[in-house]
């Protein structure tokens, strides 16, 4: 897995031009980010291809790779069942 270093990707896209910076809403607060172009996000195997991404840093206590945004979850079907405890994802959405 390659990852991104938010400092790296806030200021320059693959391009050469500057990243387009995004607001991010927090548990906490409103933060700007880096928004990137990923060329795929795969998911457990579902995969999507050329994804916005806003890159920023992760508490290492939240133990998580990242977040999943609606840059990302926009493009799926997503059905959370809580009682189940269960999160199903499925692309090809009309």
């Amino acid at each position: 897995m390659r990852r991104v270093n938010p400092f790296n990707a806030g200021r320059r896209r693959d391009d050469g031009n500057a990243a387009r910076q995004v607001p991010v809403t927090t548990a906490t607060r409103l933060e700007m980010a880096p928004l990137i172009l990923v060329d795929q996000v795969d998911v457990y195997g579902l995969v999507l291809k050329q994804v916005e991404t806003a890159v920023m840093d992760l508490p290492v206590a939240l133990g998580v790779d990242g977040l999943l945004g609606m840059f990302f979850l926009k493009r799926c079907r997503l059905v959370l069942d809580t009682p189940k405890q269960a999160l199903e994802l499925e692309t090809d959405v009309d």
